[in-house]
């Protein structure tokens, strides 16, 4: 089959752009012919021939793209992602908005299915379905004190997004572009029932095939919990703390 992966832009890394490339790696090592699409294709912050003998497409942006009207302006990506692959059996999307371009350029392709691979639902849209914790704990910022200032920034970012209508329409199309997709996945059974709560979809957990560190001799007395990450209060810190409610609440974890 001939697979395309698209992703918003690759000149940043972090978790979903190195699924990209795991995925792309491990597609190729299975006899399939794979192409990967990015607004924003890979700079400095990978290792040199990361990404040698996988094909990379730029959805170029057109210098007046910003006097369309919004929605054109989101919609029109998906149109240039489809003359930039050209045939293609699956598209598998990324983060938002790739799953818009996806479903837009597919429209216009025969017999292409599009496939979102779910790494959360979009947290400026459904931040208070997929993060509970972090949302009980920003509306009592009496018990939360330290997350004061998280809590002003945050809601001044939803409100500017409310008093110019653009959360309402990237909105709309985000549900929709996830409705429109013939397969959605999610990285992590936890994803998919977020993303079968919040879009309505039917979605199904695909466990990342990740590239395995050596391995190293540990000694310890008694089974832990290793937490490795930025301290990012909205995401990282709270996101491990409902990982280990559901682990002890919802699984019956006795031994951490």
């Amino acid at each position: 089959m001939r697979v395309a992966l698209v992703h918003p832009r690759l000149d940043a890394r972090g978790g979903a752009e190195n699924v990209v490339l795991w995925m792309a790696r491990g597609l190729q090592e299975r006899g399939h012919a794979v192409v990967v699409a990015a607004r924003k294709l890979p700079a400095d912050r990978w290792n040199e021939g990361d990404w040698d003998g996988i094909p990379l497409v730029r959805v170029e942006e057109k210098r007046f793209d910003g006097w369309r009207p919004r929605r054109d302006r989101k919609r029109v990506l998906g149109e240039r992602l489809r003359r930039a692959l050209g045939a293609c059996d699956v598209i598998v999307a990324h983060n938002e908005p790739a799953p818009l371009w996806a479903t837009v350029a597919a429209k216009r392709m025969t017999g292409t299915r599009v496939v979102w691979f779910c790494e959360e639902p979009k947290a400026r849209f459904h931040w208070r379905t997929t993060t509970p914790h972090f949302a009980a704990a920003i509306d009592d910022l009496a018990k939360h004190p330290w997350l004061d200032e998280v809590a002003r920034v945050w809601y001044a970012d939803r409100q500017r997004d409310k008093k110019g209508g653009r959360r309402a329409m990237d909105r709309e199309l985000d549900l929709a572009a996830a409705r429109r997709a013939d397969c959605v996945l999610g990285n992590s059974a936890f994803t998919a029932k977020n993303a079968e709560k919040v879009y309505d979809v039917r979605a199904e957990p695909c466990l990342l095939g990740m590239p395995e560190p050596e391995p190293v001799d540990v000694t310890t007395e008694a089974p832990y919990v290793a937490w490795i990450g930025s301290m990012v209060a909205h995401k990282n810190a709270y996101g491990f703390l409902q990982a280990l409610h559901i682990a002890v609440q919802e699984l019956g974890a006795r031994d951490l």
